[in-house]
């Protein structure tokens, strides 16, 4: 008679798995069903509360399925489980937040945070490393403590947005944010950065950044977010990674007018110098103008905004900036915007705009070099294999 041996158990440490749980925000009873959900394939019962309630006591120890299980579902590696406590998280939080009240990340959040850090960009720093084409970024680097007054960033801006190769003329021959934004994304990722689409929280967070030793550079835009607001998100994780001396922790971060002198004020004003310059709006008003924003006709608001694919709130506190008006009144930054009026396009589409031109034509090397698989690109990136092809051959 042949009697089944019991799983091994791993000597993982209580308290570490508990500061995990709280850490992904989950009481015992999501984190059960998250860990059942991961353990379907392995298990015929779910885990119960008081399975994990006993790991995390240290009164029983979970078995090597069931660790991997807990390390996916609470978003760490596998090999800290075996740490005696949880090691700080490498992240950066510059979020402030409607009306400077930070809002705690979502489990959802966090997912989309941890797909941008541990997939997408891991995979873009492996296979860039392994094509040997790390040495093509060319992001400006800029010492944060050198750019203290509104001029030094002006100077910065000027100079950075003649390196994209955006003119005036260019700028106002886009026909809609959604143009806008495309030309922008892809001056970005000609100086090497990969920018990546998710959809998130608003509230939570609109945008991220990051660029690992001896890896790219990488931008995190929330689709969640009106197309002006996505665009200004980009400038603005454009300009942490140029202050960031080209080595950065993940950076979070709500681009808004709640900022204070520092990282995030710089940020703004270069994102905002960069996308509005001083000779393209000197040149949309060409006419005396109310000193009050609120005050303007319609028509001219609209004018500029179309003109400059922004925010009216942000051109009216740029107006100011360059002393055109006196007064930007009561600007937000947090409107929720609508449901956005897409085509149903197919799924390698969406996938395009999701991982960005540079990641697509960086993958598609890859593949072609055989250092990845559809295969390996389907596990990765959560979708069928026929449309990574499809992704691949477009």
């Amino acid at each position: 008679m042949v009697v089944a041996e019991a799983p091994a158990q791993l000597p993982i440490s209580p308290l570490l798995l508990r500061q995990a749980r709280q850490r992904a925000n989950l009481d015992l009873a999501e984190a059960a069903q998250r860990v059942s959900k991961l353990l379907k394939r392995e298990r015929d019962e779910p885990v119960r509360e008081e399975e994990l309630r006993s790991w995390e006591q240290g009164d029983r120890q979970p078995s090597l399925a069931e660790a991997e299980a807990l390390a996916r579902a609470y978003f760490i590696p596998f090999v800290v489980l075996f740490d005696r406590e949880l090691p700080p998280a490498n992240i950066t939080d510059f979020r402030r937040g409607p009306g400077g009240r930070r809002t705690p990340l979502s489990y959802e959040t966090l997912e989309k945070m941890n797909r941008f850090a541990a997939r997408l960009y891991l995979l873009a720093k492996r296979i860039s490393a392994e094509l040997g084409i790390t040495e093509v970024v060319s992001v400006p680097v800029a010492r944060l403590e050198d750019f203290r007054s509104a001029e030094d960033i002006e100077a910065l801006a000027a100079s950075v947005r003649s390196q994209l190769g955006v003119s005036d003329d260019e700028q106002i021959s886009w026909r809609g944010d959604a143009e806008a934004f495309n030309a922008w994304r892809n001056s970005v990722e000609g100086t090497g950065v990969f920018v990546f689409s998710l959809s998130m929280s608003v509230l939570e967070c609109r945008g991220a950044s990051i660029w690992e030793a001896a890896g790219p550079p990488a931008v995190l835009v929330n689709s969640s977010d009106s197309a002006t607001a996505q665009l200004f998100t980009l400038m603005h994780e454009f300009a942490h990674l140029m202050f960031s001396g080209r080595e950065q922790n993940l950076t979070l971060c709500d681009p808004s007018g709640l900022t204070e002198a520092g990282e995030e004020w710089a940020a703004n004003r270069f994102a905002s110098a960069v996308l509005m310059p001083r000779s393209l709006v000197q040149g949309l008003v060409t006419r005396p103008v109310p000193s009050t924003f609120s005050q303007w006709p319609v028509s001219m608001k609209q004018h500029l905004r179309r003109s400059l694919n922004v925010s009216q709130a942000a051109i009216a506190i740029r107006l100011v900036e360059l002393g055109i008006i006196g007064d930007a009144g009561r600007q937000t930054f947090w409107r929720r915007p609508g449901r956005p009026k897409v085509k149903n396009r197919p799924v390698w589409q969406r996938y395009r705009r999701y991982i960005g031109e540079r990641a697509v034509g960086l993958v598609r090397q890859a593949v072609a070099a055989d250092l990845v698989s559809p295969t390996d690109l389907s596990r990765i990136l959560d979708v069928k294999v026929k449309d990574i092809e499809a992704m691949l051959e477009h």
